[in-house]
């Protein structure tokens, strides 16, 4: 096997170092603006694809920057649709969180609450009849009902 000779590595390492700060720089600045969050992986598919065409530009004459291109390829998507079906469960059960009450729900329960203390209390201080505390709870279950 041969070995391409360093004086062709050297520029294309420089070539590298240069892209990977100034990308880093990039995805630094994207993040602390909140313009990454949800798309680390496509972050690594356009630093990982910048690299591999970089090598491409110093080694477009062999065959090295096609199969590392191909390795990059096979094994490269499984791990972004993974990443997908990840991000797609993180939103589907985002939406089947429970959501606040709306005012006029919390407002019924609250009413329904102080009712309910209201009959609490006349039972054990009063000798209220069945009849007017059935009465006063089907009223409330009705009311809650209509929530």
């Amino acid at each position: 096997m041969s070995y391409p000779p360093i004086s062709p590595l050297v520029p294309l390492y420089i070539a590298q170092a240069l892209f990977g700060v100034m990308y880093a720089l990039l995805i630094h600045w994207l993040a602390i603006n909140n313009y990454l969050k949800g798309h680390t992986a496509y972050s690594v598919v356009v630093g990982d694809a910048a690299t591999l065409f970089i090598q491409w530009l110093f080694f477009s004459h062999t065959w090295l920057p096609l199969v590392t291109f191909g390795s990059f390829v096979f094994s490269g998507v499984p791990m972004i649709v993974s990443y997908l079906v990840r991000h797609q469960q993180r939103v589907e059960s985002r939406s089947h969180k429970r959501r606040p009450l709306p005012n006029f729900v919390i407002d019924v329960r609250e009413h329904a609450l102080i009712e309910l203390n209201a009959i609490a209390d006349q039972i054990a201080h009063e000798n209220a009849t069945a009849v007017s505390i059935v009465h006063r709870i089907h009223k409330l279950i009705g009311m809650l009902n209509s929530m």
